[in-house]
């Protein structure tokens, strides 16, 4: 994961020794000074130069479908 002064988070993978941009995130307004990542990688924080702090988390919504069996011929 890197932040930059295009005020854009990138987060990378590592595909044959190389590393590739696997995602880009621009919700920043500024600069990014600083990120972090919690250990379960669902959530991070970053700030940057106009002092706001923003929170992202990555959310799972399950939905659940009830199959009525009956209906099955």
């Amino acid at each position: 994961m890197s932040g930059s002064t295009d005020k854009c988070i990138t987060f990378w993978i590592k595909e044959n020794q190389q590393w590739k941009c696997n995602q880009t995130l621009s919700d920043n307004k500024s600069k990014i000074k600083q990120l972090s990542l919690n250990f379960s990688y669902n959530s991070q924080l970053s700030c940057g130069t106009d002092k706001l702090i923003l929170l992202i988390q990555k959310i799972i919504i399950i939905i659940l479908m009830e199959y009525n069996l009956k209906n099955i011929s």
